[in-house]
């Protein structure tokens, strides 16, 4: 299973993304997205990369029928955090 979440998601959508392809190929039918991973999407993509709403929300609303859409709880959260952090995940 593949978690995705806005940093995916946005470059999976907009094919002129340097890193479309990479994020394209990330989701398939193992991928599980939450909503707030959407809602984040949706703000940053007219927001940050200028793209129509009506583009963004129609886009979101496509992906989010491929993926699975599952809310993730506190401790998950933290404790994905925390492996994050162990590992050395930054953002580039």
């Amino acid at each position: 299973m593949n978690y995705l979440d806005s940093s995916v998601i946005i470059p999976a959508l907009l094919a002129k993304h340097p890193k479309h392809a990479a994020c394209k190929f990330a989701v398939d039918q193992d991928s599980v997205t939450s909503n707030h991973a959407l809602a984040e999407s949706f703000s940053a993509m007219p927001g940050i990369y200028k793209v129509p709403n009506t583009f963004a929300s129609a886009a979101i609303a496509s992906f989010a029928r491929v993926v699975a859409i599952k809310e993730i709880s506190t401790p998950v959260y933290l404790s994905v955090i925390d492996q994050a952090q162990k590992r050395g995940v930054r953002a580039d």
